[in-house]
């Protein structure tokens, strides 16, 4: 604008050249506040989700988000085996982190300020396969956000804000076992003789039933062998070399026992003492989580066993008189 001096009378008036002032209003970008004075609300999913929403706008507050020229840029850091995913038209787009270090990605996204809710709309984060949180306690996303304006490029200070997520680990189901042998006859078990002690014939559970896998594909997974036997029957975990074997007799517990697949490659049953008739091997996989309770069984596999009798003798030889 400019300021001009002048003369005037009742005759007419008399100005001076006008003298120009120029104003430069600078662009200064709005500062983002949080959205609430407490922790934003946790995340929480299960393994293998197909989505946990990412309610983005959520964590800041719009109020002062009303100048058309200015815009909002958000750095959102993520543990690496989570991605970002955009609703477009009907179906979600994988983002593409601008750097992966150490485990962790980065993201980048500029919003509209007047546009702000509408643009942060459909964000959804995606585990991978198989992820799941290391603890109950989860881990911590951060989204830092700066306004800026376009003009200039003036920013305002970084606000930041750190969201707690927990993705709780779900049990894989296992594969299915193999019945090699559904029905199986040996020899009831013969029971100490005297001072002698017989020597019972012993078979392998797996030569029955088999396992299809020994491990879980989920590395926070373990895998373990469930049986339920009746009662006529007595497991053993046999060790040693050809010759000079040991069996370790297993007691179940709550109605089942419970080992290791090198248990269960070990695995040998016998009928009890003097006891024939029929018997039942039932085996399942059983994969559990590191924590969170997760537990996911096989269908079972059952055995069945005939236990023939078998004479025991004599306890002792007839005395001649």
């Amino acid at each position: 604008f400019s300021f001009t001096s002048f003369s005037q009378t009742s005759s007419g008036r008399v100005a001076a050249t006008a003298t120009p002032v120029t104003v430069e209003v600078a662009a200064v970008a709005e500062v983002v506040q949080k959205a609430s004075d407490t922790e934003p609300v946790a995340l929480t999913g299960l393994e293998d989700t197909a989505g946990i929403s990412f309610p983005l706008a959520s964590y800041f507050k719009t109020t002062t988000f009303t100048d058309a020229d200015e815009k909002v840029s958000l750095e959102i850091t993520l543990p690496a085996e989570l991605s970002l995913q955009k609703l477009v038209g009907a179906s979600y787009s994988n983002l593409i982190p601008v750097s992966s270090a150490s485990e962790v990605s980065t993201y980048s996204i500029t919003v509209d300020q007047t546009s702000f809710v509408n643009q942060l709309a459909g964000y959804r984060l995606v585990p991978s396969k198989d992820y799941a949180s290391s603890s109950a306690s989860g881990s911590n996303i951060t989204i830092k956000a700066i306004a800026y304006e376009t003009s200039n490029g003036a920013q305002s200070a970084a606000l930041t804000q750190t969201v707690n997520l927990t993705i709780t680990p779900v049990a894989d189901t296992p594969g299915a076992l193999l019945l090699a042998r559904a029905a199986t006859t040996i020899d009831e078990s013969q029971a100490a003789n005297g001072s002698a002690v017989a020597n019972p014939a012993w078979f392998q559970a797996s030569d029955a039933v088999k396992l299809s896998v020994t491990t879980s594909s989920d590395a926070s997974e373990a895998f373990s062998v469930e049986i339920v036997a009746s009662s006529n029957l007595l497991l053993a975990v046999r060790s040693g070399s050809a010759g000079s074997y040991s069996y370790s007799t297993q007691t179940p517990v709550n109605g089942s026992y419970a080992l290791s697949a090198e248990q269960y490659a070990n695995l040998f049953v016998r009928g009890k003492d003097y006891e024939s008739g029929s018997a039942s091997l039932t085996v399942r996989s059983v994969h559990t989580e590191s924590w969170g309770s997760s537990v996911a069984k096989s269908a079972d596999s059952v055995a069945s066993f005939t236990l023939k009798p078998i004479a025991s003798g004599p306890a002792s030889a007839p005395t001649l008189k």
